[in-house]
């Protein structure tokens, strides 16, 4: 058997809640029903102080209530000021069929995901579309937005949220309009300083070339991927032609190119040793048939005057 508090005791317990029902109560309505009733077991509550307790709540088992969530909240107060609550929130959703294939609540009409092509000029594209449209039941509301139609978006995917607040009987009921702006990059890295070629010139089989790197920038506004076959001051290069190929790839995958010819030329090598040793021993050998003709030619000259003599 409990008896009442005392004045000298300190009542710090709140009152004890019964029939409270679990976090959410829900109903599917037809489309056409635009606002019913969810009817709950009393909500009651008792202190130990046996003492009557002061009830508030946001709204009462036969209200009405439109489609979508409603938070319902009842307040239990002591005489010495403890507070317990009951809170659950009432959804009320729309039966969804191929006929009606349902909007968030509150709206009539919610925009699907939008897909664009990028702009090539510039970091942001502008996007466009028809915006939510409102049930006819609803006409005492707030309508907050993330985005407007005609906003400029990057490149990639932005969430775009419509949050309304529906206004009855002093109680708000939220409901909310979600879709994706994908903005697609099509277009590839724009190329900037792209060599038209280089001649380099060496006496010896191998040259290391030098010249100023191409960069890349996209219109997406992110860091572009570079890779080349060749790089300047440490790539070494051949006697003839070479092509050397920068490739830029964004991060949608798009190709851009930057490709030039270094061409080596042999020159200012000085005489070639084994072209200097070809030419000497010809000169020997010309020297040599020179001597042989001369000897031949004065043996014949002396026996000819000894033949006359005789």
């Amino acid at each position: 058997m409990k008896f009442p508090f005392s004045d000298s005791t300190l009542d710090t317990t709140p009152p004890k809640v019964y029939n409270c029902p679990g976090r959410q109560l829900s109903i599917t309505v037809e489309n056409e029903q635009e606002n019913v009733t969810l009817p709950w077991s009393e909500i009651f509550a008792e202190d130990e102080s046996c003492q009557p307790v002061q009830i508030t709540s946001s709204h009462k088992s036969s209200d009405y209530f439109f489609v979508g969530v409603t938070l319902v909240t009842y307040n239990f107060t002591d005489s010495s000021g403890n507070l317990a609550q009951c809170i659950f929130s009432v959804n009320i959703s729309v039966l969804q069929t191929e006929q009606n294939p349902g909007s968030p609540p509150g709206f009539a009409y919610c925009p699907e995901s939008i897909l664009v092509n990028s702009s090539s000029e510039t970091t942001r594209t502008r996007v466009f579309w028809v915006e939510p449209i409102l049930r006819s039941f609803v006409t005492e509301f707030t309508l907050d937005q993330s985005h407007f139609p005609g906003d400029s978006f990057p490149v990639g995917r932005t969430n775009v949220i419509y949050e309304l607040q529906v206004i009855n009987n002093g109680s708000t009921t939220q409901s909310h309009c979600l879709f994706d702006v994908n903005v697609k990059d099509v277009f590839p890295p724009t190329v900037f300083n792209c060599p038209q070629g280089r001649r380099i010139k060496s006496c010896r089989g191998l040259k290391v070339g030098h010249w100023y790197e191409p960069i890349a920038k996209d219109n997406s506004g992110l860091p572009v991927t570079v890779s080349q076959s060749h790089k300047p001051g440490s790539s070494k290069f051949k006697a003839g032609i070479d092509t050397v190929i920068y490739t830029f790839i964004d991060g949608s995958g798009n190709i851009a190119t930057c490709s030039f010819n270094v061409t080596l030329h042999r020159s200012g090598c000085g005489l070639d040793i084994s072209i200097v040793s070809l030419c000497f021993g010809l000169l020997i050998a010309m020297l040599l048939v020179f001597v042989l003709i001369l000897h031949f030619t004065y043996r014949r000259s002396t026996r000819q005057r000894h033949a006359n003599a005789s």
